[in-house]
């Protein structure tokens, strides 16, 4: 008996492994389908699809959009995040140590004592650098930008699975 058990533990535990990482997949493929959408007028935190995306947050009113942004992307594949407060999201049980595709990154700001802005890893492409998708960003890798954005950054940070 306990040698069929094993057997099915190991495929039970590939197939949850294969459809975790499925997940991840399609959490990059959703976000990366809105690359150059951008608020309307520019600057303002509000137009389509961005009121889209606060609202998937639970906000109904122009607001700082990144993690919002992140939010709208797990609900699209059937899971919930943290909301639209970014140290929200650095949970301990959902710390990882080395950022992999469709984990997320905190990127903390001193000024503000806090983590202030969310991103998607797309791709690791080094041990020392990603490819991310950010909302509420722009070429520069502000945290008040202004459309969703592909970028490069050095790993760094703290980076946690949802």
């Amino acid at each position: 008996m306990k040698f069929i058990q094993l057997p099915l533990l190991v495929f039970l535990y590939a197939l949850h492994s294969a459809s975790a990482i499925g997940s991840e997949d399609s959490l990059v493929n959703v976000l990366k389908s809105q690359i150059g959408q951008t608020e309307h007028p520019i600057g303002s935190n509000w137009g389509q699809p961005v009121q889209e995306y606060l609202e998937a947050a639970g906000i109904n009113r122009p607001a700082p959009w990144c993690a919002a942004f992140i939010e709208w992307g797990l609900q699209k594949i059937g899971r919930k995040g943290a909301g639209a407060y970014v140290p929200s999201w650095n949970q301990p049980s959902h710390r990882i140590d080395r950022p992999s595709i469709g984990s997320l990154g905190l990127v903390w700001f001193p000024q503000m004592k806090r983590y202030g802005h969310i991103f998607c890893v797309k791709r690791v492409t080094s041990s020392r650098s990603i490819e991310t998708i950010e909302g509420n960003s722009n070429a520069e890798g502000s945290r008040e930008g202004y459309a969703v954005v592909s970028r490069v950054r050095p790993v760094s940070g703290q980076f946690v699975k949802w």
